[in-house]
């Protein structure tokens, strides 16, 4: 009956004991330090509480560039107002996040902020690159686009001059079939007629074949003439050529640290060896 009455005494009050606290216990507890010791204890946690305070709320990525979702980017203009929106918001925004991460370091949780506020960035930064990579592609796209327009027109106008020269050819083809024959037709009608040709004609053809070998006499005597100067330019080229290669055989002799002979062969090194070709 007694130990229902303390454990029924116990659970109807906590705070009070159902056995009896020493005198001295109870003096100890209610002496006024331990008055103060709320008061203390509320001192500590308040500054502590303020130091692990939570960041600043984070940005979610997909309140970043709203108007710019990477599916709905179909034309080069939306391409190009994404890539400079872009950059100007991950201007806007880099001294934000440095600053936040400065701050983090004036917290009793400095690492648990500087996660958020980089897991924030991170998370941002692949929003960027979202935009960015289908921006790009749209732009290449339309330049691809435009090359194989480029391309087929210029085929289309290299088949239309093709078809020009080849008439033109044509037409070229068939007046000079015509003058062959309408050659052949006289020579013939010469020949059945039996007349010779005229002697101002034959002069004429005469004085044609005499300029013709004059001209190729010509020619040769420029030919000859021209030879020595030729020659002479040749030689001095081959001069030049072996020129540069003594030149260089020896600047990489003296950076392999020998010296060259006056005639261009190996010379002795530093330590009395011969240079290493």
């Amino acid at each position: 009956m007694a130990l229902r009455a303390r454990w029924g005494a116990l659970f109807r009050s906590p705070w009070r004991l159902p056995w009896r606290v020493p005198a001295r216990t109870r003096a100890k507890f209610s002496s006024p330090a331990w008055a103060r010791v709320p008061a203390l204890v509320s001192m500590l946690v308040l500054p502590l509480a303020a130091c692990t305070g939570t960041p600043t709320a984070a940005v979610r990525a997909e309140q970043v560039l709203p108007e710019f979702d990477p599916v709905r980017i179909l034309e080069p203009a939306q391409a190009d107002a994404a890539l400079a929106a872009v950059d100007r918001d991950r201007v806007q925004r880099t001294p934000v996040w440095q600053r936040r991460e400065y701050d983090c370091y004036d917290r009793f949780l400095t690492n648990r902020c500087l996660d958020a506020v980089q897991d924030e960035r991170r998370a941002i930064e692949l929003r960027y690159k979202h935009i960015e990579v289908r921006a790009r592609q749209v732009l290449r796209n339309q330049r691809a686009l435009e090359a194989s327009e480029r391309k087929a027109q210029d085929l289309s106008e290299r088949q239309g001059g093709a078809a020009q020269d080849s008439a033109a050819r044509d037409a070229s083809r068939t007046k000079f079939d015509a003058k062959q024959q309408e050659a052949r037709e006289r020579t013939e009608r010469r020949l059945r007629e039996g007349a010779p040709h005229s002697p101002a004609e034959t002069a004429r053809r005469q004085q044609e074949r005499e300029q013709a070998q004059r001209d190729r006499a010509a020619q040769r005597q420029r030919k000859r003439d021209e030879a020595p100067a030729n020659r002479e330019a040749f030689e001095r080229k081959q001069r030049e050529q072996a020129q540069r290669l003594r030149d260089h055989d020896e600047q990489t002799q003296r950076r392999r640290g020998g010296s060259v002979a006056p005639d261009g062969g190996a010379g002795v090194g530093a330590d009395g060896t011969g240079a290493k070709p």
